[in-house]
């Protein structure tokens, strides 16, 4: 769907596996904890459970907050409540998260492959989304245009395992979190065997940062002043140490 970034030494992870938010688990330690900077990070993945409900309401308005441009941003915090409600529900998707002494820094979720994601509940809810916000004129026809776009361009890395959405808070930029967030991410995919993953992106500094950690491109453009494109990497066989 959309990706948020940030450059772990200044800037703040801020896009979105962008291009794919107009198609419209349990919690469990992952890969240990790490130290950036001196300050202890638990990298966690949500899940449906009651205790993480709270979590997942903050990683929804983060989302909002950051994504206010485009097709998600006009629809609202109802958007990302059902994409990240969606994530989770899917046993082929994750959502995994970046805490500092129990706040949230980060997250990013995931998914082993795009053909799952977006379930066909997710469609018929942002389907019904989509012509509330028509009737009502609060629509971006532009982010609506753009994401059917860059999802045709982006033809060939259907089918792949896709970064769905990534953001590290500006609080804690910086500090390594967002490298961090990748890493685990990857490690998941080593571990069912993925050679490759694709990110969408409207976003010029995500589009820095996917170069920075050696991701290539499926496509880049640019349409009414707004950047967008399509990431690859492929993965080595052997699973990091994490």
């Amino acid at each position: 769907m959309q990706v948020l970034e940030t450059d772990d030494e200044s800037e703040t992870l801020a896009g979105q596996a962008g291009a794919r938010d107009a198609l419209p688990r349990f919690s469990r330690s992952v890969a240990g904890d790490a130290e950036c900077a001196g300050t202890a990070v638990t990298y966690r993945e949500l899940t449906d459970s009651v205790g993480d409900r709270a979590k997942r309401e903050r990683v929804a308005e983060l989302h909002t907050a950051m994504f206010r441009r485009g097709l998600g941003g006009s629809l609202g915090i109802e958007f990302a409540r059902a994409f990240y409600d969606d994530v989770i529900g899917c046993p082929d998707c994750f959502l995994i998260v970046a805490e500092i002494d129990g706040t949230l820094a980060g997250y990013i979720s995931g998914a082993f492959d795009n053909r799952v994601f977006p379930t066909s509940v997710f469609r018929k809810r942002i389907r019904r989304l989509i012509l509330r916000r028509m009737l009502t004129f609060r629509l971006s026809y532009t982010g609506l245009w753009r994401a059917i776009r860059n999802h045709r361009l982006g033809r060939s890395a259907e089918g792949m395992a896709e970064l769905l959405s990534i953001q590290v808070c500006s609080d804690f930029g910086g500090k390594g979190i967002g490298r961090g967030l990748v890493a685990r991410m990857e490690e998941r995919f080593r571990n069912r065997a993925v050679p490759a993953f694709c990110v969408y992106t409207d976003d010029c500094e995500g589009i820095r940062f996917y170069e920075r950690i050696g991701m290539r491109p499926i496509f880049k453009t640019e349409w009414c002043g707004v950047p967008s494109a399509c990431y690859v990497k492929e993965l080595s066989s052997i699973p990091s140490s994490q």
